[in-house]
Formats: structure tokens, sequence, C-alpha cells
């Protein structure tokens, strides 16, 4: 397909069948129209790609054989849509994410109304009801290591409806121009399996001369909001690790300075949460992640490239688009 503003989905899938179907669900009866769907299974064992093929024949699947992470996940997404088709922008997904009608048209007409801007996403919900936020952007201080999702936790009285410039976004629903993504080779890997990549992708477009926008129209509501779970600690590792590697690569010698200065403090703070929330042996896990960040140990994972590892679905659309 060679259409102009033709954006390129990308969902990466995991082990979330039921989630996956209800993303596709709101994607297929979105208003926006000039799309394709690529869902990057993650070698997941509950039968969604057996679901994903029976009832969204028009969506693109990729079968890995083997979990490659979301990061190197989406990557193999992203290289897929370039191989088959001529798009202007690529949208990212997380299998638990339900978009608006509108989120994709409105998103699309901010990037076709301003050139300057080459990363944007909406406001996050964390249930249907849309009462409580997830994510209106994130704020990055590279002076102290402050990073957090603004309006976390809040419920929505319209304190963040207000367009505007953001440091970064997050992955689970971040449009980017194609041209930009490319210039960036996608998303940098030294992340994988996850954590972080969406800040340093924002930072690098940055340094090519593009802005992260933030659009409170468009509409997302992402499930996995981490409010009210518990610490996975893998993931609590990798994001240790990979947020030095994030400081090492984006941040000036100034910066590194006034961080060493801040980062006890943020630690101590951390941990008396981790402690007081009854998750103390997280703690141990940011410190492996520290030591691992501190050796050096980038992820084993790699680029999944040849078709002996990855099991090509490439269905072509159907008129289910009405």
């Amino acid at each position: 397909m060679n259409k102009k503003n033709l954006v390129a989905i990308i969902v990466l899938n995991y082990n979330k069948k039921n989630d996956t179907l209800e993303c596709l669900d709101s994607i297929f009866k979105m208003d926006y129209r000039e799309f394709e769907v690529v869902v990057v299974d993650n070698a997941s064992t509950d039968g969604s790609a057996e679901a994903i093929n029976s009832e969204y024949p028009a969506a693109h699947l990729i079968k890995n054989k083997i979990n490659l992470g979301a990061i190197v996940g989406r990557n193999v997404g992203w290289r897929f849509a370039e191989k088959n088709f001529d798009f202007e922008y690529l949208l990212f997904l997380d299998d638990d994410v339900i978009i608006d009608k509108h989120f994709v048209t409105k998103l699309v007409d901010l990037l076709n109304t301003n050139e300057q801007i080459g990363i944007a996403s909406g406001k996050a919900y964390t249930n249907h009801k849309l009462s409580t936020i997830m994510s209106a952007g994130i704020h990055v201080n590279l002076y102290t290591g402050s990073i957090y999702d603004i309006g976390a936790g809040e419920i929505d009285n319209g304190q963040h409806d207000q367009p505007n410039y953001r440091n970064a976004c997050g992955c689970f629903g971040l449009i980017i121009r194609k041209d930009l993504f490319s210039k960036l080779d996608g998303f940098d890997e030294i992340f994988s399996p996850y954590g972080w990549e969406e800040v340093d992708l924002c930072l690098q477009a940055k340094k090519l001369g593009y802005k992260t926008y933030y659009l409170p129209d468009a509409i997302i509501v992402h499930k996995g909001s981490r409010q009210g779970r518990k610490p996975n600690p893998v993931y609590e590792k990798s994001k240790t690790k990979n947020f030095f590697f994030l400081l090492k690569k984006n941040t000036s010698l100034l910066q590194k300075i006034t961080c060493a200065v801040c980062l006890p403090f943020w630690a101590i703070i951390i941990a008396s949460k981790l402690i007081f929330k009854g998750n103390t042996p997280i703690i141990l896990e940011h410190i492996k992640g520290l030591f691992q960040a501190i050796n050096n140990q980038k992820s084993t994972t790699k680029p999944n490239n040849n078709l002996e590892k990855v099991q090509w679905n490439r269905t072509k659309r159907s008129k289910l688009l009405l």
C-alpha cells in the first residue's frame, strides 16, 4: 500500500490474548482509515497467534520463536513495516491498551500541521471510566535524575488538559515520524529487554531538532499501568540498570556530576517507600541492576533479522475496513 499519511501500527504481544484482541478491536473501529497493523507476538503460549489470525486476518502477524523482549520486538515490527509498506508514521501500542476512535486522527493531524514535532502522545488513563490518569507525558530532569509520568495516579479534573511540549512520552502509545525513527535506527537495544527506551528515543530526537508533544484530546486507556501493582523483580532490575545507561548516554559532564550528588537521596526515598509498602526484596533487585550498570553488562538479546528465528505471517488486508 502506498498512501500519504499511512500509519504503520506496531502492537507488541506476549501472552495477553484477550487484551490484544481488545486492542485490535479498538484499532479497527477507529475513524482513521489509512493504516496497516503489525502484531509482533513474542512466542506466546496462550493461543494469541491463533486467535489473532482467526479474528483479525487483516493484521500482519509476526510470530517470534523466542521472547525477544519489548524493545527488540518493537524493532522487529518496524523492520517488517519498512520492507512492506510505504508509510509516513509509526504508532507503537502495548497489547493492553485501548485507543479512542479519534486517537490516531488527532495525532496525525498534529504532526501534519507542525513539522517541529517528531513524536507525540495523548492522555493515558488507567481504566475505561477515564477517571484516573496514567500519564500526561513524561517529565525528565537530567540534572537531578528525576524522571516520572506527569499526572500519574491523579483523578482527572482537567488539570492536564493543556496541550504542550514534553520531555518524553510513554511507548505504550507513541507516534513518531518514519524518517525520524529511521535516522535514530529504531529503539536502542542496549535498553533490552525493557526500561527507559522511550525516554532515550525522545532525548535523541531532540538532538536532531525534533520535539515531543502531549495532546490531551487524544485519549488512550492503558490497563497495564503499574498503579496499585506490586513491583516485578525482573522489571525493576532492568529499569535500574537501564536508568544508568540512559544517564550515561544523554547527560553532559555537568549533568553527570549533579546527578551523582542527587541520586543517593533519590535512592533513600525509593528504598523507604519500598520498605513502607512491604516490598523490601525489590531493593536487592535495584542493587543488582546498579552493579550490572557499573559492570556495563549489556543484554545478550540480539535483533532477530533472519527467517530461521522469525516466522512471518503476511496476510493481506481484507475488506474488513469499511
